[in-house]
């Protein structure tokens, strides 16, 4: 199957783990420890759906299975804060509850480079695809264009 058709709109969505003021921004949690933040403050868009989660992963005890399956979606692109940790889960889960599973690379990210870097080729090797987001978004742009 070709990846324009993995990622149609019309079955994709986009899932943002854990960008969170205490992990992204100046003042906050990682901040104060001396990590390197630099993100303004972050804020869900009006109509973008929240799940609250009380694991690393997003699939585990919430709703997030079931709000994605009546919306059609069979593809997951998993972006967000702690690439080994919080991000891995949820595409892992993800994948194994049967969605076709990319994480992004460049939209997820770590403190730690080398965590980084492992955390993407064990999800690339085991858990679905890792692609850079231009490549995403050029199967994007004939779609924007009709639209």
């Amino acid at each position: 199957m070709e990846l324009s058709e993995k990622v149609a709109p019309q079955h994709t969505a986009v899932i943002v783990v854990d960008m969170q003021n205490d992990f992204c921004t100046e003042g906050g949690a990682m901040d104060t420890i001396g990590l390197g933040t630099g993100l303004d403050e972050i804020a869900p868009q009006a109509g973008e759906m929240i799940v609250q989660k009380h694991r690393y992963s997003a699939f585990i005890d919430t709703p997030l299975q079931q709000l994605l399956r009546n919306r059609g979606i069979k593809t997951i692109l998993v972006t967000g804060v702690g690439t080994n940790g919080c991000v891995e889960c949820t595409a892992r889960d993800g994948f194994m509850l049967d969605f076709f599973t990319i994480t992004v690379s460049d939209c997820c990210m770590t403190y730690w480079p080398e965590q980084h870097v492992g955390s993407l080729r064990d999800l690339e090797t085991l858990f679905g695809e890792v692609l850079p987001a231009d490549e995403i978004v050029a199967c994007w742009k004939p779609v924007a264009a009709v639209a």
